[in-house]
């Protein structure tokens, strides 16, 4: 039996019609975005409506800031539509470099925390970094292990093993957040006060653009569209305002644990970066000098932004 192809255009017309009309549903990313900027609007919103001498809405205020700042640096993947598999492999090579030297920071942000302390304080913080970083490594491994026994594991629209890696991934950056708000927290209870605080949760919130796109050199390459690596990078930062606000209002009992939570991330970051994003990148570029090279000019520039800030 022949069909009528002028029938045939007709209902092809109104099945066109019928996508057309369909309402357009909100992602998890959307959704996460939007609250965001709901936060955002009432942070800015009691800032302005407050007392100056309230110090914790300041110090949440700032560690707020910082944190949304993470997620700028996820916006250059909104101009990018197309990247080959070479440049995907690039890009986590970039992303181990940028993780590395973001470790390097740590410690030595943990070794300049008791510049004013007695004079075995340094020997002690040494022992201290160094078992935060024994206990993250042994973190991530144990993670890494626990999740290779989910096989049908699922996240937004990864799945598999991509979808243990960006969780492993996001783990790793949130706990490293942890131990940045803690820092926020210390520096707003410090000598220099607010003027102190607000200049170390500036640094951070630069600090934090180049983080976070460390984070979509991860995630867009597994499939998350460019507004979910947004939110993935904001998210991976919460950590900081939630930390900061108790840290402040209870900064000595905070202060000791703060190097064990900078080993800690440095040594998740550093397992992650080497265990991980490297082997990967040296797969998808099939060159270890090309991956080598990068993870080292990322690195390097991490580094100099750093330095350049303080």
């Amino acid at each position: 039996m022949d069909i009528d192809p002028g029938k045939r255009g007709k209902e092809t017309a109104q099945a066109v019609e019928v996508v057309e009309e369909r309402p357009h549903v909100l992602g998890y990313s959307d959704l996460g975005l939007i609250a965001v900027f709901v936060i955002s609007c009432i942070t800015f919103g009691l800032v302005m409506m407050s007392d100056s001498n309230n110090q914790l809405l300041h110090v949440w205020a700032y560690s707020w800031i910082t944190a949304v700042c993470t997620g700028i640096g996820a916006i250059p993947f909104l101009l990018v539509d197309d990247v080959s598999k070479y440049w995907f492999g690039v890009c986590n090579a970039a992303a181990a470099g940028m993780m590395i030297a973001a470790s390097v920071i740590l410690f030595y942000e943990g070794l300049m925390s008791t510049s004013d302390s007695q004079e075995d304080a340094n020997s002690s913080m040494l022992v201290r970094l160094f078992i935060g970083i024994g206990v993250g490594v042994c973190f991530v491994r144990f993670s890494r292990s626990r999740l290779e026994q989910y096989e049908d594991l699922k996240m937004g629209n990864v799945s598999g093993m991509d979808a243990k890696k960006v969780l492993l991934l996001m783990g790793v950056m949130t706990i490293h957040s942890l131990a940045e708000g803690v820092g926020i927290g210390v520096a707003f209870s410090g000598s220099g006060g607010s003027r102190l605080g607000a200049l170390v949760s500036s640094t951070l919130a630069i600090h934090n653009i180049p983080e976070g796109l460390a984070v979509a050199l991860v995630l867009v390459p597994k499939g998350f569209s460019a507004k979910g690596a947004i939110a993935w990078s904001i998210f991976s930062s919460i950590p900081q305002p939630i930390m900061a606000v108790p840290t402040f209002a209870f900064v000595a009992q905070f202060i000791h644990v703060l190097p064990y939570g900078l080993g800690f991330a440095a040594g998740a970051m550093i397992d992650v970066s080497l265990v991980e994003l490297l082997p990967e990148a040296i797969e998808m570029t099939g060159s270890t000098n090309v991956s080598l090279l990068v993870t080292v000019i990322s690195g390097g520039f991490m580094l100099l932004f750093q330095t350049l800030l303080q």
